[in-house]
């Protein structure tokens, strides 16, 4: 049980680490997170 939490963590990580450059590099798409 110990390693789901561990692997569920992990994904949410990196879920919010693909966030984090979505908002690092707005110029993707320009004026939707101004």
């Amino acid at each position: 049980n110990a390693r789901f939490l561990a692997v569920l963590a992990d994904r949410l990580h990196a879920a919010r680490a693909r966030l984090a450059e979505l908002y690092a590099y707005p110029d993707t798409e320009p004026g939707r997170y101004r």
